[in-house]
């Protein structure tokens, strides 16, 4: 009676006595002995039923507080009462009742609202019972519509995040959390209009991506210049980048330690130490001197290792300015420098937009004029005396001069360089219009 009462303090009361009965404290006595004796001594699977029938009402009840009193009683019927006592097939028939119910709810305007049920929701999956009948995880990684309402997409997004986060990825295919279940929900929620759902649908990729990146990379389209140009691939694979970093760089130190331990001699194989001196080249020593350089210009300086070819105004100069692509062109080496190009592994994962995506296409560039100007000038470098300047791009030169007339000529008088109206960045003429696009 007190369940189907207009007054809410009455179904207050009735979800009080609900949970006290079924924590295990004595019933308040009632005027009908004989319905007290009959609950009393009601099974577990007629008491878990019955419990779940009157909750079942209680969920969608419109006052906040008997929201309340409801969902704690949902908590402790599936904490406290169901292990060990309940059978499967009724704790599956009392999730199907319940789930749905709190599943809608989740997505009310209610901020306190749509907490509580996401709350309750992931109470009900950590039941043993629960997780191993495996009912809650596959309602929740079902693929997302682009239909489907922002605030219910996203409360379905944190809460898979948050099963994967505390149970992990199973291999069982009835689990709802296997790496393809996971993977297809990921993509069909960074497909939604929401930019929240996509942000935790990009997480829940990152994270089966770990354990399975063939698998996560079949469900995207290929990794080529033509899906970079959409900014949710290229960030998606901009991370997929400093996973892919991150891992060699796990496997080339556990080779290394392995090749330690197993040779007699203390040092490393030089291959192990090698591959690691690449690695931290490009990702942690061009960061730092592109970091430190950028601050000191306008425009990006780095060092480019001397070339036993080149000649000496060639190793004596050391320019670099950033392209259409955003990668820097290097006019000649340092004689001090030790670095490549400039950016590789870490740097390039940081560069996110446009400017990773011209950061490679820019190598090939520079591979390229670098070979032709050392082909048809080299043997007149020779000939110059170790303080002359000269401009790469259109063959000025100064006697005497130093940088900073360099860097006068680069900003104000090469004709094959001007500045981007937007960003003030130094760039080809030929790449400006593909810059500003």
């Amino acid at each position: 009676e007190q369940f189907y009462s207009r007054q809410f303090q009455d179904r207050e009361d009735g979800l009080v006595r609900l949970r006290n009965f079924l924590k295990g404290h004595e019933i308040e006595t009632q005027p009908n002995a004989n319905n007290s004796n009959s609950e009393n001594t009601a099974g577990p699977n007629k008491v878990a039923r019955s419990a779940a029938f009157l909750l079942h009402r209680s969920v969608r009840d419109a006052v906040y507080s008997v929201f309340n009193q409801a969902t704690e009683t949902v908590r402790v019927l599936f904490l406290e009462y169901v292990p060990g006592r309940v059978s499967q097939s009724e704790v599956a028939r009392c999730v199907d009742r319940l789930l749905p119910e709190l599943l809608a709810k989740s997505g009310d305007p209610s901020a306190r609202i749509h907490t509580l049920a996401q709350h309750t929701i992931l109470s009900i999956a950590s039941c043993p019972e629960v997780q191993e009948q495996h009912l809650v995880a596959p309602a929740l990684s079902r693929t997302v519509s682009s239909g489907t309402h922002p605030r219910l997409a996203l409360s379905r997004m944190q809460m898979l995040e948050q099963l994967v986060l505390s149970q992990g990825i199973s291999t069982d295919k009835h689990s709802g959390l296997t790496c393809r279940a996971l993977s297809e929900c990921g993509c069909s929620g960074i497909h939604h209009p929401a930019e929240p759902v996509r942000k935790v649908a990009e997480r829940i990729l990152l994270l089966v991506y770990k354990v399975n990146p063939r698998l996560v990379r079949k469900q995207l389209p290929p990794d080529d210049d033509i899906t970079r140009r959409n900014l949710l691939y290229r960030q998606l694979f901009t991370e997929f980048d400093k996973l892919d970093l991150e891992r060699k760089a796990e496997m080339l130190e556990a080779n290394k330690y392995a090749g330690g331990h197993s040779s007699s001699d203390p040092q490393s194989p030089p291959s192990n130490r090698s591959a690691v001196d690449h690695l931290q080249l490009g990702g942690g020593g061009g960061g730092a001197s592109g970091s430190s350089d950028s601050r000191a210009s306008p425009y990006s300086f780095g060092c480019k290792s001397p070339d036993s070819q080149s000649s000496p105004m060639r190793r004596s100069e050391t320019r670099i300015l950033k392209s259409k692509s955003g990668q820097t062109l290097a006019q000649a080496g340092n004689p001090g420098g030790s670095n490549g190009y400039l950016t590789s592994g870490k740097d390039i994962a940081k560069c996110n937009g446009k400017q990773q995506y011209n950061e490679q296409l820019k190598r090939s560039m520079i591979s390229a004029s670098s070979s032709r100007k050392n082909s048809n000038s080299n043997s007149e470098l020779f000939e110059e005396a170790a303080d002359v300047i000269r401009c790469p791009f259109c063959d000025w030169s100064s006697q005497n001069g130093d940088q900073a007339q360099l860097d006068r000529h680069y900003w104000k008088s090469c004709p094959f360089l001007t500045k981007c109206p937007q960003c003030s960045q130094v760039l080809e003429v030929a790449a400006l219009n593909y810059h500003l696009t």
